[in-house]
């Protein structure tokens, strides 16, 4: 759902989403995704970036015409998920090609690549994946779990801020107008008031690419087996206000409905009154839901 300006008008909606079954022909290999953009052309680039990695992975030549999903994925972990860590960094290299300018805007792109009960989760940005499973003997959900899929990439992190620093680039929180800090941490060129980026990984964002911002992606791997229950991937509209452990309590009723769109209209609308309680402006939100 689009989100709102300042002047409380809805606004173009940088976000975008991947849901691709069964790829290829085969059956139990599917991509699942939310890229948040940002910047001017932030929806120029989540969309850039949504289509590329589509056509990148369903056509990676090592794959195209395997049947497996066995297969599939003995060749994506390979070299510690090479071919997957590729495709991010090198749509940070085509995005510039692109007719539009994305010196100061890009996106951030979490996916979730399922190969059978094999999941592989790659995050560049704030976008997040969890997954919730059931710890007890039962099927009651008294008892769930989350197991983070992906973590937010944030400049103040220490391994993030030290290769930010020296690359020279500082992270800073915003001043108000009482020079008291204000909002999340962002990086800066050293002694200028730009790019300001909110996080420490992303897809296009070239002038914070020159001072640490990368677009390497952090790969997370899980297991599906009978305790796992669902895997929500959202944008950072969902997590700005609601913990990983309120997503789950609400999720959790609505597993036990089988009702996977409900969740996610459920999630935009508590998620959009938050926003409101704070101020007109609303960020756009995406919800992917997954059932297992």
């Amino acid at each position: 759902t689009a989100g709102r300006d300042d002047d409380g008008l809805t606004k173009i909606n940088q976000d975008t989403y991947i849901l691709e079954r069964n790829v290829n022909g085969v059956l139990n290999f599917n991509i699942f995704g939310v890229l948040d953009g940002h910047g001017v052309n932030g929806h120029l680039a989540s969309q850039f970036v949504k289509r590329y990695i589509i056509n990148r992975i369903t056509n990676i030549s090592t794959i195209k015409n395997l049947d497996s999903p066995k297969e599939i994925y003995k060749k994506l972990i390979e070299n510690g998920y090479q071919i997957i860590a590729n495709i991010f960094c090198d749509a940070d290299v085509q995005i510039t090609k692109e007719k539009f300018n994305c010196e100061m805007s890009g996106t951030t792109c979490v996916i979730v690549i399922q190969l059978e009960e094999h999941l592989i989760c790659a995050n560049t940005g704030d976008s997040r994946g969890i997954l919730v499973y059931d710890d007890s003997n039962g099927n009651n959900l008294n008892k769930t779990k989350i197991y983070l899929l992906s973590y937010d990439c944030k400049p103040e992190l220490p391994n993030e801020k030290k290769r930010i620093e020296e690359a020279g680039g500082s992270v800073e929180r915003m001043m108000d107008e009482g020079d008291i800090p204000c909002g999340p941490f962002r990086v800066w060129i050293k002694g200028e008031e730009y790019p300001g980026l909110a996080m420490s990984r992303s897809i296009g964002d070239m002038d914070a690419k020159k001072v640490g911002v990368i677009p390497n992606p952090q790969i997370v791997e899980y297991t599906l087996n009978p305790k796992s229950k669902y895997m929500i991937i959202c944008s950072d509209g969902i997590w700005e206000f609601i913990s990983n452990e309120e997503v789950m309590k609400i999720a959790n009723r609505y597993y036990l409905r089988n009702d996977a769109l409900g969740l996610c209209n459920d999630l935009t609308n508590i998620s959009t009154a938050l926003w409101l309680k704070e101020d007109i402006v609303v960020d756009d939100i995406t919800v992917v839901v997954v059932f297992f």
